[in-house]
């Protein structure tokens, strides 16, 4: 994911924002399997930025997400949905 860490913060955040709408546009013809592969690709694009903004190595990144984790299952995030 570093072949475009030399991109500006906002240069980056265009390239997610495309990656999202490329998602949308497969959700939008019900094509799953490549949803799926332009979520992964969203994935990417987000590493690499936070990988501009200043969380170079592999632990910082972990540590950022597994704070985000830890938030999120205190608010519930990760228990089954209710039907």
């Amino acid at each position: 994911c570093l072949k475009y860490a030399g991109n500006s913060v906002w240069k980056q955040l265009w390239r997610i924002l495309s990656e999202l709408l490329e998602v949308a546009i497969a959700l939008a013809r019900q094509d799953y399997e490549h949803a799926a592969e332009e979520i992964g690709d969203v994935q990417t694009s987000c590493e690499t930025l936070l990988y501009i903004i200043g969380y170079q190595s592999v632990s910082e990144r972990n540590r950022i997400r597994n704070l985000v984790d830890r938030k999120n299952a205190a608010r519930g995030y990760h228990e089954e949905a209710q039907t």
